[in-house]
């Protein structure tokens, strides 16, 4: 009878070690009950999902490239607003579509005047929901280009964060609602673009069901700012 209640134990522990073949450091199991040894205390077990790494270069989320970890969101948008919050004056976005047309060649252009006291929305959504959870993270941001200076980078990329939104626009969850330790994250990759722009991804990691993807860029007062929105892209 004990032998088949460990081969049992066993093959159910090892059930249980195959969903968490990325984290097996994470696995907690209980110890057999030490004064009846026939009635094993249940097995728990406690799984920490690790989140998708960020894209390494503008391949990562290329369409025609087979490898690629990270996938444009154009085909599920059917819907892209911009909007401004607070005090914006001449805030504006060129083109607000290309940020969501699957296109890494095409760019949206955010540029926002000297004393600004508000922020700039762009947000692509649809109407099917990605499906993602506590125990299976993904990845939702923005391809964005900046001038290659020590001044805006501060400037620029500390006021730029990423939201997931539902079917209405609605924020679902972003930097105002961390879920894990750094529910946003912004990636300086380093890699010219262009004609001297350097690439960031901005991004958030993802635990609730959503549908689309807003970024927010507050620029800091007295500094003439302009962002490239290149794509947003999702972790496959």
């Amino acid at each position: 009878m004990k032998q088949l209640m460990i081969l049992a134990a066993a093959s159910t522990l090892a059930g249980a070690l195959a969903g968490c073949a990325d984290d097996s450091s994470n696995l907690i199991v209980d110890p057999v009950d030490p004064v009846d040894p026939i009635d094993p205390v249940p097995c728990v077990l406690n799984c920490t999902p690790t989140p998708p790494p960020p894209p390494t270069s503008l391949e990562d989320c290329n369409p025609n490239n087979p490898n690629a970890r990270f996938a444009p969101i154009n085909s599920n948008v059917s819907s892209v607003d911009v909007g401004t919050e607070g005090i914006c004056v001449n805030c504006r976005v060129a083109s607000p579509v290309s940020a969501f047309d699957g296109n890494l060649n095409t760019f949206s252009a955010e540029t926002a005047g000297v004393g600004v006291f508000g922020t700039l929305n762009l947000s692509g959504r649809g109407p099917r929901a990605y499906e993602t959870s506590p125990t299976v993270l993904r990845r939702i941001g923005f391809f964005v280009a900046y001038p290659a200076d020590s001044v805006a980078d501060v400037a620029l990329l500390g006021n730029a964060s990423a939201f997931t939104v539902d079917a209405d626009g609605v924020q679902v969850q972003g930097p105002g609602e961390q879920t894990l330790d750094t529910a946003l994250s912004l990636e300086l990759l380093g890699l010219p673009l262009l004609a001297g722009q350097s690439l960031a991804f901005v991004s958030v990691v993802t635990s609730q069901p959503f549908n689309g993807a807003r970024l927010d860029f507050t620029p800091s007062i007295g500094v003439l700012a302009g962002l490239n929105v290149i794509e947003a892209c999702i972790s496959r």
